[in-house]
């Protein structure tokens, strides 16, 4: 769950759709960090079905076997899943 007073650097709150929209990015990029994602079982052909939002505050992440949660926390902490404001990076967006 995302705390309701989270916001980014320009002041936008951050919502459960910004961590979506990050992760999705950096799988669907597969720039060189994404093989991170990939121990998860995110791929470029199932990333939209195994994270999504449910609300503004939650989120599902689902991984494709049972991994220890410390696993995944050390995955999700890693540079590769910063999250972006997904407003921001759409008004830089260029050239696909």
């Amino acid at each position: 769950m995302i705390r309701g007073d989270a916001t980014f650097e320009g002041g936008d709150i951050l919502r459960s759709h910004d961590v979506v929209f990050s992760i999705r990015r950096a799988v669907l990029l597969n720039k060189t960090p994404a093989f991170i994602l990939n121990q998860l079982g995110l791929t470029r052909g199932n990333v939209e079905h195994r994270i999504r939002t449910l609300d503004d505050t939650r989120l599902v992440l689902e991984v494709d076997r049972p991994y220890s949660a410390s696993f995944v926390l050390n995955i999700l902490s890693s540079t590769v899943t910063s999250v972006l404001d997904e407003s921001v990076v759409i008004d830089h967006f260029k050239n696909d």
